[in-house]
């Protein structure tokens, strides 16, 4: 045996493993001790471009912003019910920033606003190099400076409003880490590139021409074109055949009246008659028609138009009630016979025209049936009446007057494809004309292959008609009382201790705008007296005369006169309160601002997927948010404010 062969030691595998453990978790530590005061944020970039980059602190700024906006939509939904509130939210939040800053830190650092985040970032980048490339920054960089510092004291002002200090208020809303200037330096990226993206689109919006508008709506008219028409959905298949000889709204209430007498009469009539032990002098198959008739009249349906679907509805009735009967229908009729023949003579006494050949006033339905019946019998048919009348009303309130239709030319198999049974008869064939009515059949197959068909009566009354309406652009801010000492008065705003009244104020703003007819005398008046915040505008834009006139017809004529020149005032009565407006300009035709709007945006998007392509514009992809994003302006919005 050999003394001298040495003993074979083993490898110390577990000591091995044991420092490599330690030095990951001193690793990990280190990470998190950086991360946590924003190193790994500072260096991570997650949209570089040639002389631009957004790091990761700078994205969770744009998170922020994002989180904030959606928050405060959700609890809009909430309020307005188009989702289910069962946390009760609305109960216990005021206002959606209040339950947007409750919920945000929730989603601080969790990536859930990372997507639009991402898609903003790359957009401001892309912006922030075109005006580096056209040397426009110079030109916007006062404004971008101020508004800017405005954002930091507003920030400030609402970390302060939480008792916080801003820093703090930083790392609860918007990350861990995430320093001031990061803060700013993100805010100044945003600034810059919002403002150049509205350059661009008033140069492209300014270049389009009449032409191209014209061009555009021609081939373009899904966008523009539309028919207007009234339609009703049948409660029952069974009034197919009937309600497709209808051509007006009347004569489809006939239908209606007529159906619900004939499938509800007999049950009402026994419940409230023949059970309640009622003698009808009449018989049922009378009362029935006089029901029928009165639901007419309340309809205010003339003989003429009903005659084709029920008849003759002309009744003998019995004893007492054929004089109370007689009675009613006088009522009913003497105001209306009277109008009529006053209308006729005072025709006639200014033509001269002869009198012997005067056309009688269109006979009108019996009302047989009221609340003020006395008579047993007439007691319970009125309530046969009302009943039935009840369902009737329902049915007629679902009638839909002057809905609009989206053109689809069905040539195109693209738009066949995606058309709509409306659609298909509307626009098949030659398409509809005015005053053309019918049917239209729609089949739906559910899961459990069950096929219904329901029909939908309508009526076309406008083709192919294209909004040509000139909108209006003006400043205009609502006057009321303030509210007084003893808590009456509307605008709860102004404390009690100074109170004016709709009139004083609209005096005061009025003579100070007179003295100064400028914009931004207008905004810093509606600020002073509480009409808008510091910061906002008082400018309405695209104004119909329609919203015009729901204002006051005042309002609205002022406004719509032909007179109306850039820079007049106004000060408009309307009820108890005032209305001070300032007029800046008329609009294109609706279809051409929407035109040009579209060309624009056309424009502007072909020039950005350019410029992601000269400016080398690269999304970090080791981030989990997909950065593949579609780049959209919706109407009216290059600046994607959050």
């Amino acid at each position: 045996m050999n003394q001298n062969a040495k003993t074979k030691r083993p490898f110390p595998y577990v000591a091995i493993c044991l420092i490599v453990i330690a030095v990951l978790i001193c690793a990990v530590l280190l990470f998190h001790v950086l991360d946590s005061v924003g190193v790994v944020g500072k260096l991570d970039k997650a949209v570089v471009s040639q002389n631009y980059s957004v790091s990761a602190n700078e994205l969770a700024v744009y998170e922020y912003q994002v989180g904030l906006s959606q928050l405060a939509n959700q609890f809009w939904y909430y309020q307005y019910g188009l989702m289910e509130d069962t946390n009760g939210y609305t109960k216990v939040f005021s206002d959606a920033y209040e339950y947007a800053y409750y919920m945000l830190p929730n989603y601080i650092g969790t990536g859930a606003f990372a997507d639009q985040a991402y898609a903003y970032a790359q957009q401001y980048v892309v912006y922030c190099e075109g005006a580096r490339d056209e040397n426009k920054i110079a030109d916007l960089q006062a404004e971008i400076d101020e508004e800017v510092n405005t954002y930091m004291a507003d920030l400030k002002t609402t970390a302060e409003s939480g008792n916080m200090s801003l820093r703090t208020f930083i790392k609860t809303y918007i990350g861990q880490g995430i320093s001031e200037s990061e803060v700013r330096s993100a805010m100044e990226k945003y600034t810059l590139g919002y403002k150049f993206a509205n350059l661009k689109n008033e140069e492209f919006s300014d270049a389009v021409e009449d032409s191209e508008m014209t061009e555009y709506l021609n081939n373009n008219k899904s966008s523009f074109y539309k028919n207007y028409y009234h339609s009703y959905v049948l409660v029952n298949n069974s009034l197919k055949d009937e309600a497709e000889k209808c051509t007006s709204i009347d004569e489809l209430k006939v239908v209606l009246a007529k159906y619900m007498v004939e499938s509800k009469f007999d049950d009402t009539y026994k419940t409230k008659i023949t059970d309640a032990k009622i003698t009808d002098p009449n018989g049922p198959e009378v009362t029935e028609k006089m029901v029928l008739e009165t639901l007419l009249a309340a309809l205010g349906i003339k003989p003429s138009v009903a005659e084709k679907f029920v008849g003759d509805l002309t009744v003998e009735t019995e004893g007492a009630t054929e004089a109370e009967t007689e009675a009613a229908t006088e009522a009913a009729t003497e105001a209306e016979t009277e109008a009529a023949t006053e209308a006729e003579t005072g025709a006639e006494a200014e033509t001269g025209a002869e009198t012997d050949d005067k056309e009688e006033p269109e006979k009108s339905y019996k009302r047989h049936f009221s609340s003020s019946d006395t008579d047993a019998y007439k007691k319970a048919a009125y309530q046969v009446f009302t009943t039935i009348q009840s369902s009737l009303t329902t049915e007629v309130n679902k009638i839909t007057r002057d809905a609009t239709i989206a053109y689809a030319d069905l040539s195109k198999e693209e738009d066949l494809e995606k058309a709509t049974a409306l659609q298909k008869w509307m626009f098949g064939d030659k398409g509809k004309a005015v005053g053309d009515y019918g049917l239209v059949e729609e089949k739906k197959t559910s899961s459990s292959s069950t096929t219904t068909t329901t029909y939908t009566w309508c009526l076309v009354t406008k083709v192919n008609f294209y909004d040509q309406e000139k909108t209006k652009d003006a400043y205009y801010v609502k006057l009321t009382d303030d509210k007084t000492a003893d808590g009456t008065g509307s605008d709860t705003s102004t404390a009690p201790d100074n109170p004016k009244t709709a009139e004083e104020k609209a005096n005061e703003f009025f003579s100070a705008l007179e003295a100064d007819k400028t914009v931004e005398k207008f905004d810093e008046l509606a600020v002073k007296f509480g009409c808008i915040s510091e910061g906002g505008t008082a400018l309405k834009e695209s104004i119909t005369e329609s919203s015009a006139t729901s204002i006051g017809s005042d309002f609205s004529k002022w406004l719509y006169s032909d007179e109306r020149e850039a820079g007049n005032i106004t000060k408009v009565k309307i009820g108890s309160n005032y209305y001070i407006a300032y007029f800046v300009e008329e609009n294109e035709e609706t279809w051409k601002v929407n035109a040009r709007a579209s060309i624009a945006a056309e424009e502007l998007d072909a020039w950005y997927q350019e410029a992601l392509k000269k400016f080398n514009v690269e999304v970090d992809t080791k981030a989990p948010a997909e950065t593949e994003t579609e780049h959209v302006h919706e109407e009216g919005d290059t600046s994607h404010t959050h």
